[in-house]
């Protein structure tokens, strides 16, 4: 809403701006018994959607040797049509050594696990930054009460190759335990490696979002 000084002649109107069906600003006069000098509203509403389908097949020999296989598919409309979906496969092996004749008896618990698997990401992108996207810039009231009506601004540029952030990780670990685990503990260690990673740049006030390997 602004109060515009024309010719020494004061007008109260609203002002309404949207994008949708195309870029319109809508003016209201017929507010002359309105008490209030100006006000400015700046409200958008962003809603991004995430799907997730996951399977999982474990296999046992006896009661020895363990595989387990998983596939996660992940769908978020963050991304660009050709890249919305992820695939991320796992699969890990443990052998339970304290199941062998070769093992002592005092050796309640002694596991060796092996895994590689891919996991996906896609926090930190925000809304809609791989496509083209505008909206009307911020304003307020100045020191006489006045509200200038605020011109579009793009907010982000087309990037279709966005894409989904993989982290591969491999892994072993050794689980041990003595005396009917009594004395028990763990070891582990892992490697990461990350490709397509996601940020956002800022560029002459505007932002751009990047999938890099």
């Amino acid at each position: 809403m602004t109060t515009n000084n024309t010719d020494s002649l004061e007008t109260l109107a609203v002002f309404v701006n949207r994008l949708f069906p195309e870029p319109t600003t809508d003016i209201i006069t017929d507010l002359n018994n309105l008490a209030v000098k100006s006000i400015f509203v700046d409200t958008y509403d962003n809603t991004d959607e995430l799907q997730s389908y996951f399977g999982r097949v474990n296999y046992s020999i006896a009661d020895k040797y363990l595989l387990t296989a998983t596939m996660r598919a992940d769908g978020s409309s963050r991304f660009g049509q050709d890249n919305q979906y992820g695939y991320f496969p796992s699969g890990a092996f443990a052998w339970k050594l304290h199941n062998e004749d070769f093992v002592g008896d005092n050796v309640s618990t002694l596991k060796l696990r092996l895994g590689a698997g891919i996991t996906g990401n896609q926090e930190g992108l925000g809304y809609g930054n791989f496509t083209q996207r505008q909206r009307y810039a911020g304003g307020g009231p100045d020191d006489g009460g006045n509200i200038n009506i605020p011109g579009i601004v793009d907010v982000s540029y087309p990037n279709p190759a966005l894409k989904w952030e993989e982290t591969m990780q491999y892994a072993a670990g050794l689980d041990f335990g003595f005396n009917n685990d009594r004395l028990n503990g763990s070891v582990d260690v892992y490697r990461k490696e990350t490709s397509d990673l996601l940020f956002n740049v800022w560029r002459h006030s505007l932002l751009f979002s990047h999938s890099y390997s």
